[in-house]
């Protein structure tokens, strides 16, 4: 299994690499995690998405008003309902880190793994598998491409591009990658609802 989908990422990035326009690509190992040694990253078999993200990310949002956003998708085209779960603070409208759950048969869900994301689309692979292509801003005119193949065995990088604004071809590129994006509805739960009170002396409310 591993080699064939070696030989299906060399395949992919041939194609990508043979692109004109100057583009710094940098190739990545076909079976890395998308943030290395990232809790988030780790692959599990779960029950209940929602509980599973809260139970490892919910420091991250745990104060007044904090929650997070999530979305039902079908990521790899198989009829089932994936789940995507983002920090709303950074991430309520899917730009930033979004960790993914793939639906199983039996009804439970495979967290594969996290990305960065704004615009996002999928592409069919000629052995049956998945793409899932990214893209992020970096600031200052920057930008890239990220793409994994989609598996309950694991979310893997297969190629980042990074490339400029400027560049007419890069931009070419890109219109054509994400001609028909996804559009990932999130919304916004919240972990710990907001208070109305007025905060009094000491930090405490009425």
């Amino acid at each position: 299994m591993e080699g064939l989908v070696a030989l299906h990422a060399l395949d992919v990035l041939h194609k990508m690499t043979s692109l004109p326009f100057a583009i710094i690509g940098s190739m990545l190992p076909a079976f890395s995690l998308a943030y290395g040694d990232d809790v988030r990253n780790e692959v599990a078999v779960v029950d209940r998405p929602e509980e599973d993200y809260v139970n490892i990310c919910g420091h991250e949002f745990d104060r007044e008003g904090g929650g997070y956003s999530t979305c039902a998708i079908d990521l790899n085209a198989d009829g089932r309902e994936d789940r995507m779960f983002a920090n709303s603070g950074t991430s309520g409208t899917g730009g930033e880190a979004a960790t993914i759950y793939l639906a199983r048969e039996d009804g439970r869900f495979t967290r594969i793994g996290t990305i960065l994301h704004q615009a996002l689309v999928t592409e069919a692979t000629e052995t049956g598998g998945r793409l899932l292509h990214c893209t992020s801003n970096g600031g200052g005119g920057h930008s890239s491409i990220t793409t994994y193949l989609l598996s309950h065995e694991g979310l893997k990088m297969i190629k980042k591009l990074n490339g400029e604004w400027n560049d007419p071809q890069y931009g070419k590129h890109f219109d054509t990658v994400f001609a028909t994006p996804l559009k990932p509805n999130y919304q916004f739960v919240a972990a710990r609802p907001k208070s109305n009170a007025e905060p009094v002396a000491g930090g405490k409310r009425r």
